[in-house]
């Protein structure tokens, strides 16, 4: 891939971070067949050929996006299993983090991801969610197990794979509607708060408890 050679190391990072930025911004706004690197380009601010000094086409500008999100998921969720000792809290934390962070915009991302990548980019992108967003979670709950926090997973005919995407599925039916935008922050922490307890209650423990 060329560069732009009139730009200094540091500038040639900071144009490809605000590349990212850019088109992460408008991939989620408008959808992967709405967007040219022509409008891209124009909303970071730079000439279409100095966009190509970074990237050579918009799919690879899209990879690229879907790659830095996933990376920052998964530092994220690193960062929640060192801060956080029980499987509760880890649950709790990471069903917060994917609620504020994981609205349907990002969601329009992954389905363009499905519908209008080649199979080859697709794997490239699950091989890394796999990594980023299903890996960590699974390693809590194989150490929540050897912690003897939860019963063996073959108790109960699954695996911790299974598992672990059933909360991600779980957590992805309770993603807050675009009505959300409207409220304050501290309003949209209260209700986030709410269904990540609700969604830890029901995970673990069932929707109610019996009565002796």
């Amino acid at each position: 891939m060329k560069r732009n050679h009139t730009e200094l190391p540091s500038q040639t990072q900071d144009t490809h971070h605000l590349i990212i930025k850019a088109a992460t911004k408008l991939f989620m706004e408008l959808g992967y067949r709405a967007v040219s690197t022509r409008k891209i380009a124009a909303e970071c601010g730079i000439t279409q050929p100095a966009l190509y000094h970074h990237f050579q086409n918009k799919q690879e500008i899209y990879i690229e996006v879907l790659k830095a999100s996933i990376l920052q998921t998964e530092n994220y969720l690193t960062k929640i299993a060192r801060d956080f000792p029980d499987i509760k809290q880890r649950i709790f934390h990471l069903s917060c983090y994917f609620m504020q962070n994981y609205q349907e915009d990002l969601m329009q991302m992954f389905h363009d991801l499905h519908h209008e990548m080649p199979e080859d980019v697709k794997q490239v992108i699950n091989s890394h969610w796999q990594k980023g967003f299903l890996s960590p979670i699974i390693n809590m709950f194989e150490e929540a197990v050897s912690k003897k926090e939860i019963g063996s997973f073959e108790a109960i005919d699954s695996s911790s794979f299974e598992v672990s995407l059933l909360l991600l599925n779980m957590i992805k039916s309770a993603l807050l509607p675009d009505f959300m935008k409207s409220l304050t922050e501290s309003e949209q922490k209260a209700i986030v708060e709410k269904k990540a307890r609700l969604i830890v209650q029901i995970f673990l423990s069932g929707i109610a408890e019996k009565n002796g």
